[in-house]
């Protein structure tokens, strides 16, 4: 499994909404976070978001925190991290604006299009 997460309300639903599930409690865990500005702000996220995963009981969380300029961008950082990793799911919130206008963000419609993956998306 791979959350991606970035510390937005939307990623932190979606978190949250997982981890109360308590779908993957058995399998190993992976976080994600892409950061534009520094690497140590991705893992620092990643770890927080790990850490709400084991308070949940959770116990295989690992976290994994990326610069942006090291991952060509948060939704290729996502699909290239989920195949290389062999995730068989990829857990993240979906970004939207209020309205009909736009259901998903960028980075969500991405995903969306490129993913041979499942997808728990949280709103």
């Amino acid at each position: 499994m791979l959350v991606a997460f970035d510390g937005s309300p939307a990623a932190s639903r979606a978190l949250h909404m997982f981890a109360l599930l308590g779908i993957a409690r058995d399998q190993a865990v992976h976080v994600l976070s892409v950061d534009i500005r520094s690497e140590k702000d991705a893992v620092d996220k990643a770890v927080r978001a790990s850490a709400l995963l084991e308070r949940h009981g959770y116990a295989s969380v690992h976290p994994i925190g990326l610069g942006n300029r090291d991952a060509g961008g948060p939704s290729e950082a996502i699909l290239g991290t989920a195949k290389a990793l062999q995730a068989c799911m990829i857990v993240m919130g979906a970004y939207g604006h209020s309205g009909i206008r736009e259901i998903f963000g960028s980075c969500t419609r991405q995903v969306l299009s490129n993913s041979t993956k499942m997808l728990f998306l949280h709103h």
